[in-house]
């Protein structure tokens, strides 16, 4: 990881104790009454040398997950720089695979959808060759804030993100991914964007082959 990629990633992880922006006053309360606020989350993966980049609303706070004994999550106030930067560069790598969150898994399913990847073992290429970001980087839960902020957010730190990210394939994510399309592909114009509901989505009808035929589609019309 580049000198500038490594500083990009801690100053989006150390933004809520850093910055006090009025947009995110809403997202950041679901952590206040805690002691150990969790690190917002800037990336995970490779983001560098990964073929895919998945973007989503925000990360799901669990206060569980700063106690858990392997691979716990970071927080601001304990975690060194280069801790935090080998966690998030390596959290798919460290994390055992029956412990992936249904997310996790479900998006790692997302990448036989794209031909040039159909036969690959989407375990050993999701944890070497897949990164993820969001939106909105601070946690919570239910998408509490993710409205208020991701104006702000989204401006911060989009941008600097995707210029670090090489592959050739961006998958948005659910609504709040999906509807900064136009901006993104602003941004940047020579990958392919696929959109995407997300993995919890309980629209009818909207089975695997469905997304999948969705996803050759829009790669054709990209290419």
């Amino acid at each position: 990881m580049t000198k500038e990629t490594k500083v990009l990633l801690l100053e989006i992880a150390t933004c809520p104790i850093k910055n006090s922006f009025v947009d995110c006053k809403t997202i950041k309360s679901v952590q206040d009454d805690n002691e150990t606020f969790q690190c917002a989350e800037a990336w995970n993966g490779d983001i560098e040398n990964a073929k895919i980049l998945f973007i989503s609303s925000n990360p799901s706070y669990d206060k569980k997950e700063t106690e858990k004994l392997d691979n716990p999550y970071p927080n601001i106030q304990m975690t060194k720089g280069e801790e935090l930067i080998d966690f998030f560069k390596n959290r798919f790598s460290n994390t055992d695979w029956k412990a992936y969150p249904k997310f996790w898994k479900r998006i790692a399913k997302f990448v036989t959808f794209i031909p040039e990847y159909k036969n690959k073992d989407k375990k050993v290429f999701f944890q070497e060759f897949v990164a993820s970001t969001e939106i909105v980087h601070c946690k919570s839960t239910n998408e509490i804030g993710v409205n208020e902020s991701c104006g702000k957010c989204f401006t911060l730190w989009t941008k600097k993100i995707l210029s670090r990210f090489n592959g050739k394939y961006i998958v948005l994510v659910g609504k709040f991914a999906c509807d900064r399309d136009f901006e993104i592909k602003r941004i940047i114009k020579d990958k392919i964007v696929i959109m995407t509901e997300h993995p919890n989505s309980r629209i009818k009808g909207n089975t695997d082959k469905v997304r999948q035929e969705s996803f050759i589609k829009q790669i054709e019309s990209q290419t």
